[in-house]
């Protein structure tokens, strides 16, 4: 199980890295959702703003998606299958995140990336590594 605990590790890391950049992000963009919400920004400023709006809840299907192949290589494993549902809850967990991400909700969404860094976290501390 140590090639495996090694993926979900390299996971963890990924995962840690964005939440860290997450945070700069999502300040940057509340800001400049209170400014448009007193008319203080410009139609190209708040272009700009979606776009990187867009592109965070891109970044969180990425992960989604990382954490998915993770998924699906611990399920066809018979020896894995705790490991598999503590995978798939931090797959779904950051779904979750993007769904926030993308309404906006970014303080359930940046808690709900922790909450997978944590399905992850509990995965590797379930293997038996010798």
């Amino acid at each position: 199980m140590r090639r495996q605990a090694d993926e979900v590790a390299e996971r963890i890391r990924l995962l840690s890295r964005f939440i860290l950049v997450y945070g700069k992000v999502v300040n940057g963009l509340e800001v400049a959702r209170d400014q448009a919400a007193r008319n203080l920004t410009s139609p190209a400023i708040e272009a700009s703003n979606k776009q990187t709006r867009d592109g965070l809840v891109a970044s969180i299907d990425r992960l989604a998606a990382g954490i998915g192949e993770l998924t699906d290589s611990f399920k066809s494993d018979p020896d894995l299958q705790i490991q598999y549902l503590r995978i798939a809850a931090a797959r779904d967990a950051v779904t979750e995140a993007a769904g926030l991400a993308d309404r906006q909700r970014y303080d359930a969404a940046g808690a709900s990336l922790v909450t997978a860094v944590g399905h992850l976290t509990d995965t590797i501390l379930s293997m038996k590594l010798n």
